[in-house]
């Protein structure tokens, strides 16, 4: 499992890898009603189609091993997002381990998002990530560093970014806590939802 940011995917792999995921659709899934998992089977096999071709080219564009395995780290991420987004839905909870299952793992057990795949499924990967985030947002040291005019007394004149990085802590708080999931994913609008998972990308710069 990871432990460090460093072993993050770099922002541009899961941007690539995320490109055709509309985030409105994302939205559509976490309030589809009690009976509509057929929609969320509709967006899941449209998301997977678009993944697997951004995945083949990032796996024929990278050749380094190091690299390899980032882009295989970032398909790991959207497994994880994608299983977050159905688990947190309002669809029957008995359809959601059959979904994810014949979805997202199954295809990946056989091998359907590639050719010779050599990546190792690893999961907990995409909320691995926020921790490490939440940790590294709650450090002072790095805040210091990264700001280097920061004080406990003043923290307004921080930079856009850095703002928003602070800001996150609360929405991660929020995103991890397994008792409000539901109630806050499906209260989001589109526009809060692009600010917030933007803010969170740009922390694999």
């Amino acid at each position: 499992m990871l432990s460090h940011s460093d072993n993050l995917p770099p922002k541009d792999h899961i941007e690539k890898l995320l490109n055709k995921v509309d985030i409105s659709d994302i939205i559509n899934i976490l309030k589809a009603t009690y009976s509509e998992h057929n929609v969320v089977e509709n967006y899941i096999d449209k998301f997977n189609t678009n993944v697997m071709l951004v995945y083949n080219e990032l796996k024929k564009t990278y050749k380094n091993d190091n690299m390899k395995q980032s882009v295989c780290n970032a398909m790991n991420y959207y497994l994880d997002f994608i299983t977050k987004a159905i688990y947190v839905s309002n669809i029957r909870n008995d359809l959601k381990d059959d979904i994810i299952n014949y979805f997202l793992e199954n295809i990946w057990k056989m091998k359907g998002y590639c050719d010779s795949c050599e990546c190792k499924r690893i999961k907990d990967t995409y909320i691995t990530h926020i921790n490490c985030l939440i940790n590294q947002l709650q450090d002072r040291n790095y805040l210091a560093r990264e700001t280097r005019s920061i004080t406990e007394e003043n923290i307004i004149p921080l930079g856009t970014r850095m703002r928003v990085k602070i800001k996150m802590i609360e929405f991660l708080k929020k995103y991890l806590s397994k008792n409000r999931d539901e109630a806050f994913l499906s209260s989001i609008d589109n526009r809060r939802y692009n600010v917030e998972y933007s803010a969170y990308l740009s922390q694999f710069d």
